[in-house]
């Protein structure tokens, strides 16, 4: 990598303070606050040439250039003050409190002083203890100039926002979070702004001939990683493991270029991030965390897997190539050091030699596949090149609504984002197709889990003696491990594993050996609570038992091993067997067939990558300015013409909506699926981007997909720790925290789910794969997305399947979703209020709908009439008001109508809300 100028760092900062944090209450005295600022930190804003190209672009980029206040379109902050959502059409009124501008810079610099160490000398520091250190302590600003400026920018980029909101600065709390950049176009927060600014103009300092690369790494496979998997442990391990490989590459842009260079994702409020500050820009923990009940909250999410395996950023031209490679060699160094432990764990365990040493070496660095792509970021003059690279119309609406803006006014340094963005993504895929390397042949005896390479040993004339000899050695090899290890239990009798599996397997327990510095040390401390997939089929009737009896740690696993062998234990009366027959005689609490099935819960966001690529926006020009300025505009009041004319056109794809969506999606992540499957009694296995994996019990499992479809398809949310996300319509400066979500009524935004219904000895891997096919096949595909799809896998009589939208509507019933139907027929089959034996009945009713399947009025009323008939028959007395409902309630969930206007009959819905009978949707954590 070429060397940084010498006062990379400090100009960094400088052009990240070019804007005061208050500047939306005083406009006009803007530039003089940021310098009084600015020294006060000891430094200088850059002479306004200096950073106007970087603030140019930046504004071209975010919002396009508005009319200014000699033309009439300043609008004050404090009158009608309102957010806008940057993707649908919603405005948020803000009850913002009085300001007083002077008192409020007076509290701004006060809490710099007090978190940085600014009213005490460097030597003065040094007699605090660590956990009460400001950021003056660990450097001295006037002998390393560079070190403080690196440390404070980190401190200004993810700190100073959460600090100025939990130290309530001037009474505006949780305004803080989502103040906006310009009150014209209040739809991203003025933390975007800074933070684009900075990485422009850093990345025009640093290049030869100032040029901006846009560029993407990827690191794959994903899935062939994370899901091939016996244990839910080896399964969130992978997730977890993957995450951290994809941080270590961010963590290299962090530490070269800063982390206002990382588009996408976002790095706020995780926990890998805030470690890492903590280590190597030495900022004061406390300054990272949140306070009150969301301190507790996002302590719960460290376990969270929340990076996906591609992150994209901005570049300087010159550097993007070794930057890459850098990032490449970084990212494999640091997994063939976290494999090490496992490798010497096994060597330990095994006293294995050197075909032991080259087999793990082959496995282990040929998995991983880096790929990058860059493009600079384009120009209005480069619409030629890019239309021949790239089609489309929204490259092309792009190229047409810059340079008509650029044309009225004057627009300089004009990039375009989304031709850019559409580029490198497309050269990324073409790459793909080309593999970078051929990995190395595996021989012998393959992996059962991954079922591609050769399984671990110490066998050095493998291929040159007889096949049995061999086995006998790799037997003999994995013995010693299953021996060594059985107090642990992570390996079972004859199980035998590849390098990449193992290193999965044995991870959480080996990451005790590094120091304190290894980040994920502290995630895999509790590795030993994961539950099994038994615990989790067992959640209730384990609930019910220790409620009942009291139980010590070691009895509790003892009933799971029981349970979870019970076909294998003989006749013979055992201590274990004993508390369960006693349990069932003395307090009627039975280990059912039920009990013996749990969840798998998979969601992934529809159209994604439409999304990200601009092509399903629906936020129009006029949806994302002021109100007030809106109007000005149509009745003529501000002259804007050309952004009139574009006012019912959709907006443009821009690097702030990117951040809003990266925001939106981690604040999805820790505030909306963590609590929801916590609150549920799952567990979370990943949740990285639109992308969610969690075991559930079966009661639960349900109502946890549609809590977690409501958050990410929210507006707005606060945040509390018992009730994670909630959607507000008015921003109170009372409130703790707030964000954005993805937003409700736009047509490319909604999250499909799929739910396999498994028994508990099922293998996982098998189960997780039929969870995709069920998320794509049936969730998305059949039922048309947006849509939850159930499958109910019983290891006899062959798998069943329901779906349904979201927010279907029940032809039978108007104003009630087939969802909702569902629901109550579970509630039904439990309080036995609908005959078990007539929900399977049904299925033998299929050639009797038939004459009925043209959907009409009168069709329906006799499908109804008919279901109703059969509950009055089925031997259970039931009111008339719920006999109409639960008879509109089984046609409802039994009948869909196709786009030919037939009905299709689907008696496998009945069947497996009879088997989910007791589901919890209201309460499922009571």
């Amino acid at each position: 990598m070429s060397n940084k100028k010498s006062d990379y760092w400090q100009n960094k900062v400088s052009l990240w303070l070019h804007d005061p944090v208050c500047k939306v209450f005083d406009i006009p005295h803007h530039e003089e606050i940021a310098s009084k600022i600015a020294e006060l930190l000891y430094q200088t804003i850059p002479d306004k040439d200096n950073y106007q190209a970087a603030d140019c672009i930046a504004s071209s980029l975010t919002r396009t250039l508005l009319p200014n206040s000699k033309d009439g379109g300043c609008i004050d902050f404090s009158d009608n003050t309102q957010i806008v959502h940057p993707l649908v059409k919603k405005v948020l009124p803000v009850d913002l409190p009085e300001v007083d501008i002077k008192k409020l810079c007076s509290e701004i610099e006060d809490l710099l002083k007090k978190d940085l160490g600014l009213n005490k000398t460097y030597e003065e520091m040094q007699g605090i203890p660590e956990n009460e250190k400001p950021l003056n302590a660990c450097f001295n600003y006037k002998d390393s100039p560079e070190d403080w400026a690196k440390s404070l920018f980190s401190y200004l980029f993810f700190a100073f926002p959460k600090r100025l909101r939990n130290e309530n600065v001037g009474n505006l709390s949780a305004i803080w979070d989502i103040l906006p950049a310009d009150t014209r176009m209040p739809d991203h927060p003025l933390w975007h702004h800074l933070g684009l600014v900075s990485a422009i103009g850093s990345s025009l300092s640093e290049d030869s001939n100032s040029q901006i690369d846009m560029a993407v790494f990827s690191i794959t496979p994903v899935q062939d990683f994370i899901a091939k998997a016996r244990k839910l442990r080896d399964y969130w391990t992978g997730s977890v493991l993957l995450s951290y490989l994809a941080f270590s590459g961010i963590a290299c842009v962090m530490d070269e270029l800063g982390a206002d260079h990382i588009v996408y994702p976002s790095l706020h409020n995780q926990p890998l991030v805030n470690d890492w500050l903590v280590k190597n820009c030495k900022i004061n923990e406390k300054f990272l965390s949140e306070t009150g009940d969301l301190k507790d909250l996002l302590a719960k999410t460290k376990g969270i897997a929340a990076f996906p395996n591609k992150f994209i950023f901005l570049c300087p031209h010159d550097k993007v190539k070794d930057l890459n490679e850098k990032i490449t060699k970084t990212v494999k160094s640091k997994w063939i050091e976290i494999s090490s432990g496992v490798k010497e764990y096994i060597q330990k365990q095994t006293s294995a030699g050197e075909k032991f040493l080259e087999l793990w070496n082959i496995q282990i660095e040929d998995f991983w596949n880096f790929s990058w792509a860059s493009a600079k970021l384009a120009e209005l003059s480069d619409k030629k090149k890019i239309e021949k690279l790239v089609s489309g119309d929204v490259v092309k609406k792009e190229f047409e609504v810059l340079n008509s803006f650029s044309k009225q006014y004057s627009m300089k340094n004009v990039r375009l984002y989304t031709s850019t963005h559409s580029l490198v993504q497309s050269v990324l895929a073409a790459g793909k197709t080309k593999p970078s390397f051929i990995r190395r042949p595996q021989n012998g005896i393959k992996c059962p889990l991954c079922g591609e390479r050769e399984v671990l040993n110490d066998f050095r004339f493998a291929g040159t003696t007889s096949a049995k000899e061999y086995s006998k050695n790799v037997d003999d090899f994995w013995n010693r491990i299953s021996e060594n290890d059985k107090d642990n239990k992570n390996i079972r009798k004859n199980e035998k594993l590849c390098a990449v599996c193992a290193v999965k397997r044995f991870l959480p327990i080996v990451s005790k050996k590094y120091s304190k510095d290894f980040i994920l040390q502290e995630v895999f401390k509790a590795y030993e609570n994961f539950p099994s997939t038994t615990e989790m089929a067992a959640t209730s009737y384990m609930k019910n038992l220790s409620g009942k009896i009291a139980i010590n740690s070691k009895e509790y696993n003892d009933i799971l091993s029981y349970l979870h062998n019970e076909d294998n234990y003989d006749e013979d009366t055992t201590d274990t067997e004993k508390i369960i027959k006693d349990a069932e005689k003395d307090f009627g609490i039975k280990f059912t067939n039920k009990d013996k099935y749990y969840a798998v819960l998979l969601m992934d966001g529809d159209k994604m990558g439409d999304l990200i690529n601009g092509e399903t926006l629906e936020a129009k020009w006029k949806d994302v300015i002021h109100e007030d300025l809106a109007a000005k505009i149509e009745n003529g009041t501000v002259k804007a013409s050309v952004l009139k004319d574009y006012f019912d056109k959709k907006r443009t794809l821009n690097p702030a909506l990117h951040a809003m969506i990266s925001d939106s999606l981690n604040n999805f992540a820790r505030f909306g699926v963590q609590p929801a499957v916590k609150n549920a009694g799952g567990r979370l296995i990943y949740a990285g981007g639109d992308d969610v994996c969690a075991v559930l019990p079966l009661n639960t499992a349900a109502e946890c997909a549609k809590k977690i479809a409501e958050s990410y398809t929210m507006s707005f949310a606060e945040y509390t720790e018992k009730d994670g996300a909630v959607e507000i319509d008015k921003l109170n400066y009372s409130m703790q925290k707030v964000g954005y979500h993805l937003g409700h009524g736009a047509k490319g935004i909604s999250l499909s789910g799929a739910i396999v219904i498994a028994h508990h000895k099922e293998p996982l891997r098998e189960v997780v794969q039929d969870a995709h096919k069920v998320l794509d096949s049936i969730a998305k595909e059949k039922t048309g997305r947006n849509a939850i799809a159930i499958r109910l896998k019983k290891r006899s009589g062959g798998d069943r399947d329901f779906s349904c939208k979201w927010n279907e509507e029940n032809i039978f019933d108007s104003g009630k979703t087939v969802l909702k139907s569902f629901m109550n027929i579970c509630d039904a089959a439990k309080s036995e209020e609908i005959s078990t034996s007539l929900l399977y009945k049904l299925q033998n009713m299929e050639d009797f709908f038939e004459p009925m399947l043209d959907c009409t009025d009168d069709n329906k009323n006799k499908i109804v009439q008919i279901l109703k008939y059969e509950l009055s028959h089925s031997g259970i007395k039931i009111k008339e008001n719920k006999l109409n409902n639960y008879s509109r309630d089984l046609a409802g969930i039994c009948f869909k109508k196709e786009k030919n206007e037939k009905l299709v009959y689907n008696f496998e819905a009945a069947v497996i809300a009879n088997f989910l009978q007791g589901i919890s949707f209201e309460g499922a954590a009571e």
